[in-house]
């Protein structure tokens, strides 16, 4: 979170084709600009085997002494085995577990599944039908209407990962990655850096099937001094990094740019920087920019539009998370907040783009950039609220894209 200086000294005074994203993205060198990368040939599915019957045919009565035997058998006919087709991950149980269900009890329900579906009892129908009647009864019962999925980090893995936050630049760069490429199984080879003036932004590239693009922003950098930089914002690249670990294994239809930008804090110059290194037609893919910012303090909230201030959020984005968050019955509320920015508005004036923090101000600043930002102001039940709200609005992107951005209705 970045503060304006006129803010601080009140304060003082007082007491996030061909250059396509995911498309035609290439992993340049390590310091390198923003490319595109190869989209890797899907490996080809082998048929079954066709049946065959090995049964002789019946001896003729001459050569055989005695009674004469019983008739030949007929070879069996072999019979069509018709191809499997895959449930997707987001609309079956193979990746996802009830709130009061363990993933040993998933597993055992999926083969079950699995097997009727291979004996030919069991549709694509049945089984969209089956995962709704489930989702129904866990909203009648005050669980959230989506699974969750498999890939949630553990409370043990949360705090593990936000108690490993580095003071030094270089060491917080090097933790972001070995996150990502541990927990959520990144492979290093998509790991991409971008120079920014000494520092880099790091961000890796979700395939899906069309060239539809969601970016999960957040930064990895702090300010100088005592701070931590717990809260800001090493929760918000633990959120970009479990956002990953969850939609990693996932079949998508939008392509997502999951993302840790550096020099936040000195004038959103890393976020700036990526958006400079876009071609103008790889802009335009991009649906929306969801950007997760000092979290997990005392809640979790949109920020608001708030003339004359800087435009934080757009108005779909505002309406769509509010939405989710009672649909999913996760707390959510919408704030304004003076003085301050966030890395969302290096992509306000092309696409729909909004931040959410985890603190509500004012008092958001007593939290930041000072020796008060460390794990003691970190709350866990927070972090896991605005993860599964992620988690529940990149599930709904996936599927419903936004309507094209006119920079003219964005306030």
């Amino acid at each position: 979170m970045r503060i304006s200086l006129s803010l601080l000294i009140l304060c003082s005074g007082i007491a996030s084709a061909a250059s396509v994203p995911g498309e035609n993205f290439k992993k340049p060198p390590v310091g390198a600009e923003f490319h595109g990368s190869g989209v890797p040939v899907p490996p080809v599915p082998i048929a079954p085997a066709t049946l065959k019957s090995d049964a002789p045919g019946a001896p003729a009565p001459d050569q055989v002494p005695g009674p004469l035997p019983a008739p030949a058998v007929p070879a069996p006919v072999p019979v069509p085995v018709p191809e499997k087709k895959p449930v997707a991950p987001h609309s079956g149980l193979a990746s996802v577990v009830p709130p009061t269900i363990n993933a040993q009890d998933v597993q055992k329900v999926q083969a079950d599944l699995t097997a009727l579906y291979d004996k030919g009892r069991l549709t694509d129908a049945s089984i969209e039908s089956f995962v709704a009647s489930v989702q129904g009864t866990l909203s009648r019962h005050g669980r959230p209407a989506v699974l969750r999925p498999e890939g949630m980090p553990t409370d043990d893995q949360v705090d593990q990962n936000m108690r490993s936050a580095p003071m030094r630049y270089e060491d917080r760069l090097a933790m972001v990655a070995e996150i990502l490429t541990k927990n959520a199984g990144v492979k290093p080879e998509e790991l991409v850096y971008q120079d920014v003036d000494g520092q880099k932004n790091i961000y890796w590239v979700k395939k899906g099937s069309t060239d539809r693009v969601i970016v999960i922003g957040s930064h990895h950098d702090k300010v100088d001094g005592p701070s931590h930089g717990t809260i800001d914002n090493w929760t918000g690249s633990m959120i970009m990094a479990h956002l990953s670990q969850v939609m990693r294994e996932l079949d998508t239809e939008a392509t997502y740019i999951f993302a840790s930008f550096a020099r936040e804090e000195d004038g959103l110059l890393g976020s700036a920087q990526f958006v400079r290194s876009l071609a103008q037609d790889a802009k335009q893919k991009i649906n929306a920019m969801l950007n997760f910012d000092t979290l997990a303090v005392d809640g979790t909230y949109t920020l608001k539009n708030t003339p004359p201030w800087r435009i934080y959020s757009s108005q779909l984005l505002l309406d769509l998370f509010r939405k989710v968050a009672e649909a999913e019955k996760l707390p959510l509320e919408e704030v304004e907040l003076e003085g301050g920015d966030a890395d969302s508005s290096s992509f306000k004036e092309f696409t729909h783009a909004i931040t959410v923090l985890g603190a509500r101000p004012p008092g958001i600043f007593d939290k930041i950039h000072s020796a008060a930002d460390n794990m003691s102001e970190f709350s866990l039940p927070h972090y896991i609220n605005a993860l599964k709200l992620g988690v529940a609005v990149l599930m709904y992107l996936n599927h419903h894209a936004l309507p094209p951005f006119e920079a003219a209705a964005r306030s």
